[in-house]
């Protein structure tokens, strides 16, 4: 279920990077606690 979210989020994310809020991009991560799929795409 953990991987389902994560798909989940970094879909949202995607739809939020190309208008540059990076750091919305970064809370979401934060405040969903789902560190593994966002950090990964965050060290990119």
């Amino acid at each position: 279920m953990a991987s389902r979210t994560s798909q989940r989020v970094a879909q949202l994310i995607h739809s939020l990077e190309p208008t540059g809020n990076r750091t919305a991009f970064k809370n979401t991560c934060t405040l969903n606690k789902i560190s593994t799929g966002c950090i990964v795409k965050i060290k990119r």
